[in-house]
């Protein structure tokens, strides 16, 4: 028996998620949090993932397919536009899982979106051998602001959700938001909230750098255009213009895959001179850079928003000061959160911005690059959020999935 199951008989689960360590970014690090710690509780996973490969030992056993195509594909923008990886990458996960669970008995599955293919994967194999299924969702699938173009996506992501989902044992979510339109969609009042999480283990080894220079770092996702770091850069162009030293010494580090739309906003604001553009990197890489910058940047919607992204609790641990700019209607809740806790500043115009950059040069100019928290505060832990998981699975291990899954066939799909 495994010394971390805490003396009881492990219980054997697959998850499938197609974003997994050590790919950069924030959409592993659920899967891949829950992977390393569920056999504290009890549960053996088995994880059929992308083409991630090397995750280390503390990970479990972890089966990576390559999108069919790849490494061709990548090589060919337009296509990968077309058919995403994920696209591609189905018709090789959907065997796979199929096959793993012909060979062992698994007593659950997991799956976590995005994206959504991780759901019909999950869905399939726990109809066909009757396993019960446990679907998380760290992002909504319909009605997700962010993925959703036109009325006719919309209308077939509700089809595809609602028939997909009818054979969930559990459904879990990582913020209220999620819920309520699960909720409504699927008509559902079981379905619990369970937050996204920081793992201080993961900064242990990540030195605490003092900044060489006046460096302000973004490291996510701008979602095509959604999110802009225009007011960021009309701040910093207007302290420049001002003869302010903190608009000349301000300079931004980006970490993301949208490098044309940052570069264009640069130029809108003379400001390509004082732009590092990075590709997306290992998250150890990007750690290490958050370690060493002067300040963090969130960029929020600026439409009413209320939910707690995975990136503030990144950047709690990286105990460094955050400028968050995001819209008025948000600041009392998230303003409130990041400001009263210490952690740094939420603006909501130029104006403040800027009274923000030059706060955070003064620190810089003194030396106090780290953050003194709150300490009655903080944020969920990844051991408590597992122990959660843990226990939507004990709860729903024996039991038998639904079997209302007509739109999706297994025999057209296997």
């Amino acid at each position: 028996m495994s010394p971390r199951t805490n003396g009881r008989a492990s219980k054997s689960v697959l998850l499938i998620s197609y974003f997994y360590p050590p790919m950069p970014g924030a959409g592993p690090l659920r899967p891949g949090r829950l992977a390393k710690l569920l056999p504290d509780f009890g549960w053996t996973p088995t994880t059929l993932t992308g083409p991630w490969r090397g995750a280390g030992p503390d990970f479990g056993e972890v089966v990576a397919l390559s999108p069919l195509g790849d490494p061709f594909a990548a090589r060919i923008p337009k296509l990968r536009r077309i058919v995403s990886p994920p696209a591609r990458w189905f018709p090789k996960a959907l065997p796979a899982a199929l096959s793993l669970a012909t060979r062992r008995p698994f007593d659950a599955v997991v799956s976590i979106s995005n994206p959504v293919c991780n759901h019909m994967i999950a869905s399939i194999t726990a109809q066909h051998f009757g396993i019960p299924w446990l679907a998380d969702y760290s992002e909504a699938w319909s009605g997700n602001r962010f993925a959703e173009k036109s009325a006719l996506a919309a209308r077939t992501n509700r089809l595809l959700e609602t028939r997909c989902m009818a054979g969930a044992t559990a459904i879990t979510c990582a913020t209220p938001g999620i819920r309520s339109l699960l909720s409504k969609l699927h008509g559902r009042s079981d379905i619990e909230v369970i937050e996204n999480a920081v793992d201080l283990t993961e900064w242990e080894h990540i030195p605490s750098v003092a900044p060489a220079t006046f460096t302000m770092l973004f490291a996510g996702m701008l979602w095509g255009g959604r999110l802009t770091p225009d007011l960021l850069f009309a701040a910093t162009a207007k302290l420049r213009d001002a003869g302010h030293p903190a608009g000349a010494a301000a300079c931004f580090e980006f970490y993301c895959y949208e490098h044309r739309l940052v570069l264009e906003a640069a130029r809108r604001y003379n400001l390509e001179g004082a732009l590092t553009l990075h590709p997306i990197s290992l998250r150890d890489d990007v750690l290490r850079a958050e370690r060493r910058s002067a300040a963090l940047i969130i960029l929020f919607p600026m439409q009413p928003i209320s939910v707690i992204p995975s990136k503030l609790y990144e950047f709690y641990g990286a105990r460094r000061p955050i400028l968050a700019i995001g819209p008025e209607q948000s600041k009392v809740q998230l303003g409130g959160l990041i400001e009263g806790n210490r952690l740094g500043s939420f603006v909501t115009s130029e104006d403040e911005c800027a009274a923000a950059i030059c706060a955070l040069y003064e620190r810089f100019r003194a030396g106090r690059y780290d953050t003194d928290p709150n300490p009655a505060w903080s944020p969920p832990t990844a051991q408590t959020t597992t122990r959660r998981f843990a226990e939507v699975l004990d709860r729903i291990a024996g039991s038998t999935p639904s079997r209302e899954l007509g739109a999706l066939p297994i025999e057209s799909l296997a």
